[in-house]
C-alpha cells in the first residue's frame, strides 16, 4: 500500500508521489530483512529501486531532516549587524545568523545537525 502525502496541480500531468517517513521505514526495513531484493520490493510496492536505494541513504546519513535539538547561548544575538563579522546561513525553513567573532568548531557543530 502506497501512502501518499501529496500531488501536483497541474492539470495533465503525472502526479508527483510523496511517501510519509513510516512507510518509507517500513519498506527499507523489508528490504534489511533479507528475504527479497531491493528490486523485489520496489516492484511489490510499484517503486522504483532507486528510489529505495535513495532512502537508505539518507537513512545512513542521519536523515534529511532531523529533530530539532536545543542550543544553548552564551549572549544573546544582537538585534542588527553590528562590526565586521555577519554570516547568515539560510536553510529550508530555518535561518542562522552569526554576528561578531564566530568560532568556527561551535559554527561547524550547529550547522551539521541542522544539515
Amino acid at each position: 500500500m502506497q501512502e501518499k502525502i501529496s500531488t501536483s496541480d497541474t492539470p495533465n500531468a503525472k502526479p508527483r508521489r510523496s511517501y510519509t517517513r513510516e512507510f518509507k521505514a517500513r519498506i527499507i526495513a523489508e528490504c534489511d530483512a533479507g528475504d527479497k531484493s531491493v528490486a523485489q520490493v520496489a516492484m511489490s510496492h510499484q517503486i522504483n529501486a532507486n528510489l529505495i536505494h535513495n532512502w537508505r541513504r539518507r537513512m545512513k546519513q542521519g536523515g534529511a531532516r532531523q529533530a530539532m535539538v536545543p542550543v544553548a547561548l552564551s549572549a544573546p544575538a544582537p538585534s542588527r549587524c553590528e562590526g565586521p563579522g555577519h554570516i547568515e546561513v539560510v536553510l529550508d525553513t530555518a535561518t542562522v545568523r552569526f554576528y561578531g567573532t564566530v568560532d568556527s568548531h561551535n559554527a561547524r557543530t550547529l550547522l551539521s545537525v541542522l544539515r
